[in-house]
C-alpha cells in the first residue's frame, strides 16, 4: 500500500501527468533504474548506497523537469534540507513507523515544522514557506518516484509551486516496515531575510 500525504493542502490540479521518457533521459541514464539498498549501519547511523544518494538528485532533477514543463523556475537543491529529508525518511523505514493518518510524523512525533527548524532558522530567515511529500512504494525508481507525485492531485501542486524555491530529497531503498521498495522524503522550502 502506497501511502503518502501532503503538508501544504493546495487545490489540486486538473490535469495529471506522468514523467516522459525525455525527460528521464536529461537526468541521465540511472534515473529510471531501480536503486540498490545500502546496508551498512554502524552504531545505529545508516550509511546509504551511492544509488541511494544518486536517488534523491535524480527525482530533483525529474521534478525540475516538470516544473520546466509547466513554466515555473527550476528549484535550487538544498544540503540543508536532503539532511533533513534524510533523517526523516530514515526513522520512518527503520522504525517501521508510518501513521495512517500522517506519514509525515516521525517516530518521535516530529511534524515537518519541527524537523525543518534547523532550515527555516539558517541565517536567521524571517520569512519562509516549506513543505515535504513522502511516498511509499513497491517501485523504487526516481522516475516511479516523480510519477506517483506528479500524478497525485495532493502532491502535483507542491512539486510545481512557484513559491517554493529548494528542494532536499532523500531515498532509502526499502519501504516503511521493510520489505522490497522504497520510500522517499522530498522537503522543499523558500527562506529569505
Amino acid at each position: 500500500m502506497r501511502k503518502a500525504i501532503a503538508t501544504i493542502t493546495i487545490a489540486a490540479a486538473t490535469a495529471l501527468a506522468g514523467t516522459a521518457q525525455a525527460d528521464a533521459a536529461s537526468c541521465g541514464r540511472d534515473a529510471a533504474r531501480s536503486v540498490k539498498p545500502g546496508g551498512n549501519s554502524a552504531g545505529g547511523i545508516y550509511t546509504k548506497s551511492e544509488s541511494e544518494r544518486r536517488a534523491g538528485r535524480l527525482a530533483a532533477c525529474l521534478i525540475n523537469n516538470q516544473r520546466a514543463a509547466a513554466g515555473v523556475a527550476p528549484l535550487r537543491y538544498n544540503a540543508l534540507l536532503g539532511a533533513l529529508a534524510n533523517r526523516h525518511t530514515t526513522d520512518l523505514v527503520r522504525h517501521g513507523y508510518a501513521n495512517p493518518d500522517d506519514p509525515h510524523e516521525g517516530s518521535d512525533k516530529s511534524t515537518p515544522e519541527t524537523r525543518l527548524r534547523p532550515y527555516i532558522a539558517n541565517f536567521g530567515r524571517s520569512y519562509f514557506r516549506i513543505a515535504e511529500t513522502v511516498v511509499d512504494t513497491p517501485t523504487n525508481s526516481p522516475v516511479q518516484a516523480v510519477r506517483w507525485w506528479m500524478n497525485s492531485p495532493l502532491h502535483r501542486p507542491i512539486l510545481l509551486d512557484p513559491a517554493l524555491e529548494e528542494v532536499g530529497i532523500a531515498m532509502y531503498a526499502k519501504r516503511v516496515g521493510g520489505g522490497p521498495g522504497g520510500t522517499y522524503t522530498a522537503d522543499f522550502g523558500t527562506a529569505r531575510n
